[in-house]
């Protein structure tokens, strides 16, 4: 069976579903194996995810039912970049 998603931009009803999927994914709550797969470093607050959606910087996938399986976030970088970030342009 195929499942149909689709993308739309995400609106503050969303929020609690994009801290839940940052949390499920969070490096510190995966088994190795599960990390193995990929994983997230960093958590957001449900304020900062609020604030990004106010921007228009987040989009959803969801499902047929409006379910958030996934989801970008496209913001300004930093005025001070996080040591990662230093690093990742480094390269």
């Amino acid at each position: 069976m195929v499942t149909q998603v689709r993308i739309r931009p995400s609106t503050r009803l969303d929020v609690p579903a994009l801290v839940a999927l940052e949390d499920r994914y969070f490096i510190g709550n995966l088994s190795a194996s599960e990390r193995a797969g990929g994983f997230i470093s960093v958590r957001h607050s449900p304020e900062w995810f609020a604030r990004a959606v106010d921007c228009g910087g987040v989009h959803v996938a969801v499902s047929a039912e409006d379910r958030v399986g996934g989801f970008i976030a496209v913001l300004a970088p930093p005025c001070r970049p996080t040591p990662i970030c230093r690093r990742l342009c480094e390269r």
